[in-house]
């Protein structure tokens, strides 16, 4: 149980963080990025990061088949789950940022 009072007054007072980012809050208080240039700084280094290791990955495997010594493969599959790390950073920048646009404009 949370009071009225304890309701959107920006301190947290449940684990989900619900009486905080709820539809009854006001859109300004629902902010996980805190200004607009946040925001759109993580959709850009998103975008790029998703963009340029997806290439990474595409161009790695494509070497790595026609390696044929063993060290040369243990190499090219290391680049290639650095790649996949960062790729999934990228997706997650560009989610959080989405996600923070979306909600703090409706």
């Amino acid at each position: 149980y949370i009071p009225l009072t304890s309701k959107c007054d920006g301190q947290i007072n449940c684990r989900d963080a619900y009486d905080e980012c709820n539809d009854d809050c006001s859109p300004a208080s629902r902010n996980i990025l805190g200004s607009y240039s946040l925001k759109i700084t993580a959709c850009i280094f998103g975008c790029l990061a998703v963009l340029f290791n997806v290439t990474n990955l595409t161009r790695s495997y494509f070497e790595w088949k026609q390696i044929e010594t063993l060290n040369g493969s243990i190499n090219r599959i290391t680049i290639m789950l650095i790649s996949l790390g960062d790729l999934l950073m990228g997706i997650n920048l560009l989610a959080i940022g989405s996600i923070d646009l979306y909600y703090s404009s409706s």
